[in-house]
């Protein structure tokens, strides 16, 4: 369980500084945008995580099953905010 939340924390370190770096570059309705965008996927990672978890139900691994999800998801939000920043250059 350590190692998982290690990792999800670290995740979770580099996309909030990506967005931090995003915020600082873009305007005001970019700005906007992203953090309407962030509400969402918050929303949408939470959901997803429970979701993907069901199989897991009861099990002595759901815990550690959900922060893996939760890192997996969050690895793909870095690479599509990266992929924005790639195409704004």
């Amino acid at each position: 369980m350590e190692c998982a939340e290690i990792y999800y924390k670290a995740a979770e370190k580099e996309l909030n500084t990506l967005i931090q770096r995003l915020k600082a570059e873009l305007d005001d309705e970019g700005r906007n945008k992203l953090q309407q965008s962030q509400q969402a996927w918050i929303q949408f990672r939470d959901f997803n995580v429970e979701f993907w978890a069901l199989p897991y139900r009861g099990d002595p691994e759901e815990v550690v099953a959900k922060v893996n999800l939760k890192t997996d998801i969050t690895r793909e939000r870095i690479r599509e905010l990266e992929s924005f920043d790639a195409a704004r250059e």
